[in-house]
C-alpha cells in the first residue's frame, strides 16, 4: 500500500491494534488474555447493536464510505478533531462513554434495520484497489440506552433560555460564554481579594457586557455561583487559593453548560 493512505484508521472506542503487514487498523475487540504465548491477534470488532450505538470510522484523509446492501445502516459525516460523547462500538460498558478522535474525517456508521452490511471505505484518489479497506458488520437495530437526564443546573439554565424570547438570545448566549470564560480567568486576579470583590467583578463585568440581556439565565448562574461559600459568608472573607479555584471551576463549567444549551 501507498504511504499517503498510511494515515487511514478505521476504529471504534476501545484497543486498535496494528495488522502485522498493513499500516490500516482495524478497531478490536478490548478483551486482552495477558502474557499468552504464543500472543494470538485479537478479534476486530464485528457487531454494531442498539439504535444509540455509533460505529466510527476515523481517518487522516477524506474517504468515500459505501454500505451494502442499503438501509441497514447510515453513514453521518462528522469533522475532527473532536471530542464525542456516545455509545461506541467495542465499547466495554454499552453505555454513553467520552471519547477524543484526534482524526480530521470521522464517518459514523448507525443501526437503521438488522441484518448484515458490508462497508467499503475508498480514500479519495487511491491509486490501487488494495488500498480500499473493506469489513463485515452484523448489526441489530434495537433501541439503545437512553441519553442520562441533564444535571439539576443544565436543566434550570435549559428552563430559563427555554422562557427568554429576546431575539438577541443566540448572540447574548454566546456573550455570556465568552464572559464566563473572562471570568475564570481572571479569578487570580490580585485585586480580587474578598468575597465582595469576587462577586461585585463577576456582577459588573456581566452588566458591562451584557446589559441585563438574558437576565434569567444569568439569575440562575448567579444563584448556583452563592455556592462557592459557606452560608453566611462575610463581605470581608479573604479568598483563599481553594476558594480561587472553586470559582474557576465553577465559572469553566457554566461556560460549557450554556454552551450546550438547545
Amino acid at each position: 500500500m501507498r504511504a499517503f493512505y498510511a494515515p487511514l484508521l478505521v476504529l471504534a472506542l476501545g484497543s486498535v491494534a496494528a495488522c502485522a503487514d498493513s499500516p490500516i487498523r482495524l478497531p478490536v475487540s478490548p478483551t486482552v488474555i495477558p502474557n499468552e504465548m504464543p500472543a494470538k491477534p485479537l478479534a476486530v470488532v464485528t457487531k454494531l447493536s442498539g439504535k444509540g450505538m455509533r460505529y466510527v470510522v476515523a481517518c487522516k484523509v477524506k474517504c468515500d464510505v459505501l454500505t451494502f446492501p442499503d438501509g441497514v445502516v447510515a453513514v453521518d459525516t462528522k469533522t475532527g478533531p473532536r471530542d464525542w460523547t456516545g455509545i461506541f462500538a467495542g465499547s466495554t460498558s454499552g453505555d454513553y462513554e467520552d471519547k477524543h478522535f484526534p482524526e480530521p474525517f470521522l464517518y459514523a456508521l448507525r443501526p437503521l434495520s438488522t441484518g448484515q452490511v458490508t462497508v467499503v471505505v475508498i480514500p479519495q484518489g487511491y491509486k490501487d484497489r488494495s488500498e480500499w479497506v473493506t469489513f463485515s458488520l452484523d448489526v441489530e437495530a434495537g433501541e439503545g440506552p437512553r441519553p442520562p437526564p441533564p444535571d439539576a443546573l443544565t436543566a434550570a439554565v435549559q428552563a430559563a433560555n427555554d422562557a427568554d424570547r429576546s431575539p438577541t438570545k443566540a448572540a447574548d448566549k454566546a456573550a455570556m460564554v465568552a464572559v464566563f470564560t473572562v471570568l475564570a480567568g481572571n479569578m487570580h486576579a490580585p485585586e480580587i481579594k474578598t468575597a465582595k470583590n469576587l462577586f461585585d467583578f463577576n456582577k459588573n463585568t456581566m452588566a458591562a457586557r451584557l446589559g441585563g440581556r438574558l437576565g434569567g439565565v444569568g439569575q440562575v448562574f448567579a444563584v448556583d455561583f452563592g455556592t462557592v461559600f459557606p452560608p453566611n459568608t462575610k463581605e470581608s472573607y479573604v479568598l483563599t487559593q481553594s476558594d480561587r479555584d472553586a470559582a474557576k471551576a465553577k465559572l469553566t463549567a457554566y461556560a460549557k453548560v450554556l454552551g450546550e444549551v438547545k
